[in-house]
């Protein structure tokens, strides 16, 4: 049996197991601010130190159930268009049995990565195509997928997206998107209506309430409301050492005695 390194307080040293968990956190970091560059970047630091920390996980308490070198490494590689990494995270699959349990999210990420490739290439010969259209000229698994791919990509500033009326035209960064003929007439419709109805001034504006006339206060005479005063509660401990307390009411409308 090997030798393990011993470090001199007597506990093992994992030089590995203490590199990936700041690696992790760079990863994950990355992620949220959607830089997909610098997430694929954090990955590829991951799978340099992978085998080592495979090796001393599966020595001592196993590997974590949640690898995301293999989920957002993965996307990322698919978004910034990274063959490498993905063929990387393929072999990676290798160094453990219990690693094959990612294999399909290996295989989800080659096929994403062509859909994406396609996208690119789409877009880089027909800037402006709408994100609507693009069911019927790119061929993917799954619209709804390739949705979150196009959110995905402009969120991380690799595409561009504009607006356009119920949908959005995309193209790829510096490329000059134009309006549809239908967003420019929806854009003159409106600028014909600002045109046609301008806003008051704000010192002609009248409320609903400024056109009512004023509300005159009644004074209410309580002298002439009978009422009954009612005993004082007892204190807590009155009640205890009388032996009286609150009871349950038997009825919805009970009246006590003495009231």
């Amino acid at each position: 049996m090997a030798n393990r390194a011993v470090s001199r307080y007597g506990t093992e040293q994992r030089p590995a197991t203490d590199a990936y968990f700041p690696l992790l956190d760079a990863l994950r970091k990355a992620k949220k601010e959607r830089d997909w560059r610098r997430t694929a970047k954090a990955a590829h630091h991951i799978l340099d130190i992978f085998p080592a920390f495979v090796r001393e996980q599966t020595s001592s308490y196993g590997l974590p159930p949640s690898l995301p070198v293999f989920t957002d490494g993965a996307r990322a590689f698919v978004l910034v268009q990274d063959r490498a990494g993905i063929d990387r995270l393929a072999e990676a699959l290798q160094f453990h049995s219990s690693l094959e349990s990612h294999a399909e999210q290996v295989e989800d990420a080659r096929l994403d990565f062509d859909e994406v490739r396609d996208l690119l290439e789409h877009l880089s010969q027909h800037p402006g195509t709408l994100q609507s259209d693009l069911a019927g000229q790119i061929e993917a698994r799954d619209s709804r997928r390739l949705s979150v791919a196009v959110r995905q990509l402009a969120d991380g500033g690799i595409i561009q997206r504009r607006k356009e009326r119920a949908t959005y035209a995309l193209g790829l960064p510096g490329a000059e998107i134009q309006p549809s003929d239908a967003q420019k007439h929806a854009d003159e419709e409106s600028q014909q209506i600002l045109e046609a109805e301008p806003a008051p001034p704000i010192s002609r504006i009248e409320s609903s309430h400024s056109r009512r006339g004023k509300i005159k206060p009644r004074r209410i005479d309580l002298t002439g409301v009978e009422y009954l005063p009612l005993p004082r509660a007892p204190l807590r401990w009155e009640a205890k050492s009388s032996g009286s307390g609150s009871t349950e009411a038997k009825s919805d409308f009970e009246v006590s005695e003495g009231w």
